[in-house]
């Protein structure tokens, strides 16, 4: 939606046309050291990925002011050696394409598509990982066909063709069904034998490589907001609903330790640069206290314990205080709604170390029945706790309590075991009635 103007004023800049004009500045003060007969380093490509995933997702908001620097670095890179000035110029073209109407037909859009399946393994890399920053503007019936190839007939790139495929479709069985449906003209055993061994390890697994690459972008475009705007500037996150989330209504809060010594903290709600709902719950057992935060997997299904701490991490949810000595595991599960989430343990400390030196801000749970959760409209009570009828005259210990919940389930960190012990042990405890033991 364009902006309301007042008479005689112009658009404003939203803080994410700022940032694409640092970033663009960035790659243009940059390149411009280089000798045009080099090419530029990496970094150079990162900015230029990363404007032009700003410009897919706000572009439609974007001044005069964003495109005039953006045709500034198309004249640029085009001043560059022969062999090199296409692939510069590149994203540059696409990310005008974002002022039109119709992205997909613009001539950026269009280059981008035909040499998906460039000769040229470093093109064609290239081509796949502009293509992923741009996927919902690529129309299936033209792209497919390039990225199918490159399954059947090249050495570099193949896990990218294959991920990229498989982004056209909604299951597994649908890309898996197109792949078989397509006939190649050349290296059709070899195609198949591909297709097979991607069939077994599934789609996410190959586009591990994007969602890591698309996270260090949008570290880049967060740096550069704040940059651009100072530390203080705010700036709207909008909540989508195509993010479910977290459901954790029927999983009580424990105020006084039970039997085996986990005691709840706290709690925070929030919403992640993409609009994704998030929980966080802060917890402990036996000295040693952990964070637990959970979000919508939806288009996050690739991430793996790696690639899972440069995510909290690049999102502000945390950040670890050694990156040689961080205990962060990643398990999905499905919550009381029937929807599939991410459940990230953190170690925030024991009785001797703290290994993560910031996180999200931890609220107290209510005692007096307010509904601990800014999104879910079913409040999350406190479990209710009586004396066991044999100590009736107890002196307050935590074991002397029962729950009549049978749903407060913990896990059992027997003999203190180790913080790695505890973390190769971590599973399903805070989200399921599982329980899994350390020992």
């Amino acid at each position: 939606m364009d902006q309301m103007l007042l008479p005689g004023l112009g658009a404003m800049p939203t803080p994410y046309e700022g940032a694409f004009i640092r970033l663009a500045r960035r790659w243009y003060d940059g390149s411009a050291a280089v000798a045009h007969d080099h090419p530029l380093p990496r970094i150079m490509d990162e900015l230029a990925l990363s404007a032009v995933l700003l410009a897919r997702e706000y572009g439609k908001s974007f001044t005069n002011a964003a495109w005039r620097q953006a045709e500034a670095n198309i004249v640029l890179a085009e001043k560059r050696a022969e062999s090199l000035s296409w692939a510069d110029s590149l994203p540059w073209r696409i990310a005008v394409s974002a002022h039109s109407l119709e992205p997909a037909l613009c001539s950026g859009l269009n280059d981008l598509v035909c040499n998906l399946s460039h000769h040229n393994s470093s093109l064609r890399i290239w081509s796949m990982e502009l293509a992923w920053m741009v996927q919902p503007w690529l129309e299936r019936n033209t792209a497919l066909p390039h990225l199918l190839k490159n399954v059947a007939d090249t050495l570099s790139g193949v896990d990218m063709a294959w991920a990229l495929a498989g982004t056209f479709f909604d299951s597994e069985e649908q890309v898996n069904a197109a792949a078989s449906s397509w006939q190649p003209l050349d290296y059709a055993e070899q195609y198949a034998e591909r297709v097979a061994l991607f069939k077994e390890s599934g789609r996410l697994s190959a586009q591990a490589y994007f969602w890591k690459m698309e996270a260090g972008c949008r570290r880049l475009i967060a740096e550069a907001v704040v940059v651009t705007y100072g530390a203080e500037q705010k700036i709207a996150i909008v909540l989508q609903p195509k993010f479910p989330s977290p459901e954790r209504s029927k999983h009580p809060v424990c105020f006084v330790k039970d039997e085996e010594g986990v005691i709840d903290i706290g709690w925070c709600d929030g919403v992640l640069s993409d609009g994704r709902s998030f929980r966080a719950e802060m917890w402990a057992q036996d000295q040693v206290s952990s964070l637990t935060i959970f979000f919508s997997n939806i288009g996050l299904e690739a991430l793996d314990d790696e690639t899972m701490k440069q995510f909290v991490q690049n999102e502000g949810l945390v950040t670890f205080a050694d990156s040689k000595r961080t205990f962060c595991a990643a398990l999905k599960h499905t919550d009381y709604a029937g929807n599939e989430f991410w459940s990230v343990n953190i170690v925030v400390g024991d009785d001797e170390n703290t290994f993560i030196s910031n996180s999200v801000p931890i609220l107290p749970y209510s005692r007096s029945g307010e509904p601990n959760t800014m999104f879910n409209p079913v409040q999350i009570k406190a479990a209710q706790f009586r004396k066991r009828d044999s100590a009736e005259k107890g002196n307050g210990d935590p074991k002397d309590y029962e729950t009549d919940d049978p749903s407060v389930q913990s896990m059992n960190l027997a003999n203190k075991k180790s913080i790695d012990e505890y973390m190769a042990k971590w599973a399903t405890a805070r989200n399921s009635k599982t329980t899994p033991t350390a020992g």
